[in-house]
């Protein structure tokens, strides 16, 4: 099985259960960790951007939760081909979610 596959079902399955495996939180962590190896950072961020951003958005609380908690493990998402301009906008988008979710955090 691809790497690729296997990192997705990590992902799915941390975004959709009511409470993640903490050793899935510290697989991924680890993975996290690694995006200054060759290759991490884009397959994080081409894995990542379909389901996070949509994650993020849905109405189960438990699954938003999930979405931000990956995201600030995994903060910054971003391609290091990218223009400066391209990256400015990704990490816009990053901090706005982030202060979305805290903000959600403090009023409950």
């Amino acid at each position: 099985m691809p790497l690729t596959v296997c990192f997705f079902s990590f992902e799915y399955c941390t975004l959709h259960v009511h409470l993640p495996l903490p050793s899935l939180l510290q697989l991924l962590g680890y993975i996290h960790q690694q995006k200054n190896q060759k290759g991490v950072s884009e397959m994080i961020l081409r894995l990542y951007n379909p389901f996070l951003w949509r994650a993020l958005k849905v109405a189960n609380p438990h699954v938003r939760a999930n979405a931000a908690s990956l995201l600030f493990d995994a903060f910054p998402l971003q391609e290091p081909s990218s223009t400066r301009e391209e990256i400015d906008l990704g990490m816009q988008k990053q901090f706005d979610a982030m202060m979305v979710r805290y903000t959600h955090l403090l009023y409950q």
